[in-house]
């Protein structure tokens, strides 16, 4: 009694801290910190939505990047100018996207996984998984480390395939705009860590059909959907990359395989495999009570006893039912999204060579 008493005050403990914004993420703070700026300066009542807001961060970077050109007097080329505009539409994207996912994924742990866990050390260990991923200042280290790198490193990179230095409006874009994607860049790590400590929590699954439980369905559903995000924004880059010619093409078919396709297989198939590890062990649990059952029927009463008979075939029916029901969240729906999430990079590298591939069949 005492345990179960703990196990709700620790549940309410993280469900108030998720409520109550304990743990921050930089990219919706920046997001909301702009639109309560802007708010302030129009003196508007009702709060600005958050995809306005990070299109005036993008044009704030461009205007930062052009502006440190005509300050220098660079003089950047029509080129230099439309390559700015897709990274800043690209750190936009990251942006947002890392904004609106972050948000779901706290609500889906406050609303659906806390709720389900039935242990106090998995809460705490979640609780712990929190704090470090969730750190405001992490984040902001991680990304301007991201940033200054990607930075400076591209006048080297710019020469390398143009032989002409860029300028240092181009470094200023380019370390704004990689800041910006190291927001989003830093919660891969952490989520592909927490996903491999998932099945060793002890959730609360519906006993006759664990794959079709509430907790399953949802999580499955929100690694589906940033598998598909992830896909989309690698298919944007990959095409500009290609079509700009910042990438010749043996390298632009490496970038498809092993920056956009590698990380989106890996994320999909960690996170079915943990769930599937997750409905097996919640099967396993359920046909293990049911066969003591059988077998305590048994060897206690007579097995031709009429009524003794009858509870056993009902309980091995119950036990076949539960043994044939699926073993992982993987569906038709799950599995054809995921090959579409392939197939957006491809088809982004193909309209990057259309005229290569219009040539072929010519």
């Amino acid at each position: 009694m005492m345990e179960d008493t703990l196990l709700l005050q620790k549940r309410a403990e993280i469900k108030r801290q998720l409520a109550g914004g304990k743990y921050k993420v930089l990219a919706a703070g920046m997001l909301d910190g702009t639109g309560r700026l802007i708010q302030m300066v129009m003196r508007r009542r009702t709060p600005l939505p958050f995809w306005y807001n990070g299109l005036v961060i993008t044009l704030v970077i461009l205007i930062i990047a052009f502006g440190t050109s005509i300050l220098l007097a660079e003089s950047p080329t029509l080129e230099m100018m439309l390559i700015s505009i897709w990274g800043a539409t690209m750190g936009y994207l990251v942006l947002t996207v890392t904004y609106v996912f972050s948000r779901l994924f706290l609500s889906r742990l406050k609303d659906s996984v806390v709720e389900a866990i039935e242990s106090i050390a998995d809460l705490e260990s979640l609780q712990n998984w929190l704090t470090i991923t969730f750190d405001l200042k992490k984040q902001f280290i991680a990304a301007l480390l991201m940033g200054l790198t990607l930075g400076l490193a591209t006048p080297f990179f710019w020469s390398a395939i143009r032989g002409a230095y860029s300028g240092w409006g181009p470094v200023v874009g380019v370390a704004l705009i990689w800041f910006q994607g190291g927001l989003g860049w830093y919660f891969v790590f952490p989520v592909l860590v927490w996903l491999t400590q998932l099945d060793n929590y002890h959730f609360k699954l519906y006993a006759a059909n664990p794959s079709s439980s509430e907790i399953i369905l949802r999580l499955s559903d929100l690694l589906n959907n940033l598998v598909y995000a992830g896909a989309v924004l690698g298919a944007i880059f990959t095409l500009g990359l290609i079509y700009f010619q910042l990438l010749n093409r043996t390298v632009s078919v490496l970038f498809m395989f092993l920056g956009t396709w590698a990380p989106l297989i890996i994320l999909f198939t960690s996170s079915q495999y943990t769930l599937a590890r997750l409905i097996t062990a919640a099967k396993w649990d359920t046909l293990s009570r049911v066969q003591t059952e059988i077998e305590k029927l048994t060897l206690r009463d007579n097995i031709l006893d009429k009524e003794t008979f009858e509870a056993v075939n009902r309980l091995m029916d119950y036990h076949d039912r539960i043994r044939t029901t699926r073993n992982s969240a993987l569906d038709l729906r799950a599995g054809l999204n995921f090959l579409n999430s392939l197939l957006l990079p491809l088809l982004a590298f193909v309209l990057a060579n259309i005229d290569r591939v219009l040539a072929f069949f010519t």
